[in-house]
C-alpha cells in the first residue's frame, strides 16, 4: 500500500526514511522480545535490523561515490591529505 509513493521519492529522502523506520521496529521489537523471551521475535527483529544495517551500507557507498566519482573512496573513511595548490602566474 505504501509502495508505491515511495518508489516515487527521490533515493536521499526515501532511504533515510526506510533506515528510520526499519531501526526503530528493530529495536522495539527486539525489546518487546527479551521482555517476554519470545525467540521469533528476536528472529524478526534481528531480521529488521539486518536489512536497516544494509540500507545504512548503501547509502554510504553512494555518498562515497557522490563525494568523489572518480576515484574510489578510501576503506578506512579518512580522506588522503591534498597537494597544495600552485599559485597562477
Amino acid at each position: 500500500m505504501l509502495g508505491p509513493p515511495f518508489r516515487l521519492l527521490p533515493f536521499w529522502v526515501r532511504e533515510p526514511v526506510f533506515i528510520l523506520v526499519g531501526s526503530v521496529f528493530g529495536v522495539r521489537i527486539m525489546y518487546l522480545a527479551a521482555h517476554e523471551q519470545n525467540w521469533a521475535a528476536a528472529g524478526i527483529g534481528t531480521v529488521f535490523l539486518v536489512f536497516t544495517a544494509i540500507r545504512v551500507h548503501t547509502v554510504v557507498r553512494a555518498l562515497r561515490a557522490r563525494r568523489s566519482p572518480d576515484q574510489p573512496a578510501p576503506a578506512g573513511g579518512t580522506v588522503p591529505p591534498q597537494a597544495p595548490a600552485e599559485p597562477r602566474p
